[in-house]
């Protein structure tokens, strides 16, 4: 795992609870990954130093058999906050102009941490997380061939052998991957860590050239994104089936040495971290057409058999609309209002998902009505909210250019949605298992202008219509989004075809 993204939610809540990302805290996720059959994390670094925050974190890393690394853009097993907290005696991030001052930090890092076990993140990208410097591609690669000789030779120093033996991954992250397909490479015992596309896409299958090599072939695969080309953090946008297709994929070209998932905040992301986890014990025991029995099994452990179908159902339909359109990249005009009925069958199809929770809600036993809200029930309402939110603002903003009156009944059905989800986000922080996730859902997610989380949560644009003195009609027709006599003096219904729609309405409204 690599626990990423976070603040405010992860952070809140660890800050909240055991005051940190100390070992009190990492003792319950190395525990956790044990539980999960995983052995290997990237430590959160947004603000936290794995090594330096708590001289235990490590030893105790090493002591529950948990592998540690850093992530794709921090080095040598220094995290970036380590650099930031000593810029001014370490120098500026340019291995072209401060080797020297670089070299010894990177010493540093590897001295401290050479007695435990490690997989070394190489080469080198720019302060933050961004490509190493504006000269180019062909510049940078000289300059990351430079920093790898460097490293290397750091390892060697360090640990008094030759760095074949020494367990290295090299990320094809962003840009990098432009480097490694313009033939830039790195020893053959290095791992070649590939990545998705941000968005759980791999981009590419484990090329022939590679299979041999001794270090082998690794993923860096998202469920969890914060950053272009947008944010996906809030709940789960992943469905298991597309990720077992995707890491099968991955899994059956090679790429099988490593595989690092970004999890951002753990929750809520339990359900596709534990199928990715399960898949990647034995990949060959679930197939393709056993996805659906996995999910079953796992809502039947936690839930009873009664219902396991039922839930297992509910919980791989809101992924899958989701997917259609991750919360944080809503907008009012995605699904149509006028053609196919689009907007109003997307919003039955969360009605009924609603309905089906709430169904299901009233047979769980008290003893799990915590699990099924955090598990089912939160991510089912809020994400329901959120997506009719926007469909009822899309309503609202086409119903007000048309003149119609219910443009107004739309406004205040948008604004009940958001505060509906003000309530959700509060019970997930405050009530439920008497206050142990607090804090742990303070992501904002609704009102995205940039990838980039707002401040606060923002409702939709919403227009309003003042009524007329007396009644008045007006109308419009199928396939349009003008409305006579508001905005157009001549309308004309879709063509009927006996092939294709055979039926179309004519709306009358005041």
């Amino acid at each position: 795992m690599f626990i990423n993204d976070e603040w405010p939610s992860f952070g809140g809540w660890t800050s909240e609870k055991f005051g940190g990302f100390n070992s009190k805290m990492y003792t319950h996720l190395f525990e956790l990954l044990l539980r999960l059959k995983a052995n290997y994390l990237w430590p959160a670094m947004w603000s936290a130093a794995f090594n330096e925050d708590d001289p235990l974190n490590p030893a105790l890393a090493d002591e529950y058999g948990i592998v540690m690394g850093t992530s794709h853009h921090e080095p040598m097993m220094r995290a970036h906050k380590e650099y930031t907290r000593r810029k001014d005696k370490v120098g500026a991030w340019n291995y072209a102009e401060n080797k020297k001052g670089l070299d010894n930090f990177f010493m540093e890092g590897m001295t401290r941490n050479k007695d435990f076990e490690n997989i070394v993140t190489i080469g080198m990208r720019g302060d933050g997380d961004v490509a190493m410097s504006e000269g180019g591609d062909s510049l940078n690669m000289s300059i990351l061939k430079d920093v790898i000789d460097g490293q290397r030779s750091i390892l060697s120093a360090v640990y008094d052998r030759d760095p074949s033996s020494i367990p290295q991954l090299w990320a094809i992250f962003t840009e990098v991957q432009r480097y490694y397909d313009a033939g830039f490479t790195v020893p053959d015992d290095v791992t070649l860590l590939f990545c998705d596309n941000n968005w759980g896409y791999i981009r590419r299958t484990g090329p022939s050239k590679e299979r041999a090599r001794k270090g082998g072939m690794g993923m860096y695969y998202h469920i969890d994104m914060n950053g272009g080309p947008w944010n996906d953090r809030w709940v789960n946008t992943s469905p298991n089936a597309k990720i077992r297709e995707q890491l099968n994929l991955a899994y059956k070209s090679g790429i099988d040495r490593i595989w690092i998932v970004n999890v951002g905040d753990l929750k809520p992301k339990e359900l596709p971290i534990d199928f990715i986890m399960r898949y990647a014990w034995n990949p060959e025991r679930i197939s393709s057409g056993e996805v659906g029995r996995y999910e079953v099994e796992l809502m039947g452990s936690m839930f009873g058999a009664k219902n396991a179908e039922r839930i297992a159902d509910i919980v791989r339909r809101y992924a899958k609309y989701n997917l259609w359109r991750k919360a944080e990249v809503q907008s009012a005009d995605i699904f149509s209002i006028v053609n196919y009925k689009e907007s109003d069958r997307v919003n039955e199809m969360w009605d009924r998902l609603v309905a089906d929770v709430k169904s299901v809600e009233a047979e769980i036993p008290e003893s799990a009505k915590d699990a099924f809200f955090q598990l089912v029930a939160y991510p089912v309402n809020a994400s329901a909210a959120v997506a009719k939110m926007y469909l009822y603002a899309g309503k609202n903003n086409m119903f007000a250019r048309q003149g119609r009156k219910s443009a107004n009944d739309y406004a205040s059905m948008v604004k009940e949605l958001y505060d509906a989800d003000s309530i959700l986000t509060w019970r997930y922080n405050n009530e439920i298992s008497g206050g142990k996730w607090k804090n742990m859902m303070l992501d904002k997610h609704i009102g995205y202008t940039q990838w980039s989380m707002p401040e606060s949560n923002i409702i939709p644009e919403l227009h309003y219509v003042k009524p007329l003195p007396e009644a008045s009609m007006g109308v419009t027709v199928e396939g349009n989004e003008k409305a006579w006599p508001n905005n157009t003096d001549s309308l004309s219904l879709p063509v009927l075809d006996p092939l294709g729609t055979s039926e179309a309405y004519i709306d009358i409204f005041n």
